[in-house]
């Protein structure tokens, strides 16, 4: 009972009427497990611009909007547990307002986006977005060039640029680099971007592509 009652609390079982069943947490971790198996593949892309940049190359992908989950990650030596630990949390509100891979998730859920609007904007730093107009700015430009970018908006000190990859099902995938902003060079890292976004998609061959291509920027 004991056991049981801490992996209750740790979400990986729930009660039931009859006993215990599966719980959050545990389907959770078979969702990214489920993601790292189609997306391990791109891991010498993140290799490569990681050794190109420096600082965090990562890639997120899942089924819902509010649901992605971080699938790949390379970064600096000894930097992996800082990393993790600063990672936004997905789906909250002061993610999907301020970080350059959710306005590119934001630009293919419009629902989505005007739900946010109304709530109102939730600042993660003195440089984060504070209008709904500048919001719906940031995705619509996310929108048609199919890439973001974002310095100090959800840490400060660091800087991240993103872009979003074809997938062959209903999966949303994004690709993307933070950086100090010392280091920061929104340019070469789109650059990188759309070189990744090429090896990706001619890995994948004939996948349905994101209604925008980095290249059309």
């Amino acid at each position: 009972m004991r056991v049981a009652s801490n992996l209750v609390a740790r979400r990986l079982l729930r009660r039931t009427t009859h006993g215990y069943a599966l719980g959050p947490e545990l389907s959770r971790l078979g969702e990214v497990a489920t993601l790292q198996r189609d997306f391990d593949r791109y891991v010498p892309v993140l290799q490569e611009l990681h050794a190109a940049h420096g600082g965090v190359a990562w890639l997120i992908a899942g089924r819902e909007a509010v649901e992605m989950h971080r699938v790949g990650m390379v970064c600096d030596t000894g930097f992996a547990a800082t990393a993790r630990s600063a990672w936004p949390t997905q789906g909250s509100a002061g993610t999907l307002i301020n970080t350059a891979g959710a306005h590119l998730v934001l630009a293919q859920r419009p629902d989505l986006l005007e739900r946010i609007s109304r709530t109102g904007m939730a600042p993660m730093t003195p440089n984060s977005l504070r209008d709904a107009k500048q919001l719906s700015a940031r995705v619509h430009r996310a929108r048609q060039e199919g890439v973001a970018v974002e310095s100090e908006q959800s840490l400060e000190g660091w800087s991240c640029a993103a872009a979003l990859l074809p997938t062959a099902t209903a999966k949303l995938a994004v690709i993307g680099v933070t950086v100090p902003v010392v280091r920061a060079n929104s340019r070469q890292i789109l650059r990188s971007l759309i070189r990744a976004f090429d090896a990706i998609t001619a890995d994948a061959g004939p996948l349905s592509r994101p209604t925008t291509n980095p290249h059309n920027k």
